[in-house]
């Protein structure tokens, strides 16, 4: 279907990230689940993004850091005025409203080979 990127919301190819997630729930006993996810990608491409984090004007994005030195984006839903005021510079900021899924895939994909690359070099 999608993933949730760093904003909380979930991006999928057809409409980015302008839909919301609701549970429902079901008595099917035979539902397929799939070990890969396609969109696991999107991950990745959030956390080098950040355009979401940089939009919010009421700082309900926070990056933390790990125990490891890593980053890590935190979403503060008590600080989200979103729902209840129709913010939405963090849907409006992020590439998957304005550009194509596949193009934003593609171009990612030829990142990271460009990086594999550079690092067999420097290897």
């Amino acid at each position: 279907m999608g993933w949730i990127g760093q904003s909380g919301l979930l991006i999928t190819p057809t409409s980015g990230p302008r839909q919301k997630i609701s549970a429902i729930f079901t008595s099917i006993e035979n539902l397929p689940v799939k070990k890969d996810n396609e969109h696991s990608w999107i991950a990745e491409y959030c956390k080098r993004c950040g355009k979401c984090i940089k939009a919010c004007p009421e700082n309900a994005l926070i990056e933390t850091e790990t125990c490891c030195g890593g980053k890590e984006t935190m979403f503060l839903e008590e600080r989200c005025i979103g729902c209840s005021q129709g913010c939405t510079y963090c849907i409006e900021d992020c590439p998957f409203d304005e550009k194509e899924y596949t193009d934003i895939k593609n171009r990612f994909d030829r990142m990271n080979t460009k990086l594999m690359e550079r690092n067999k070099t420097k290897a």
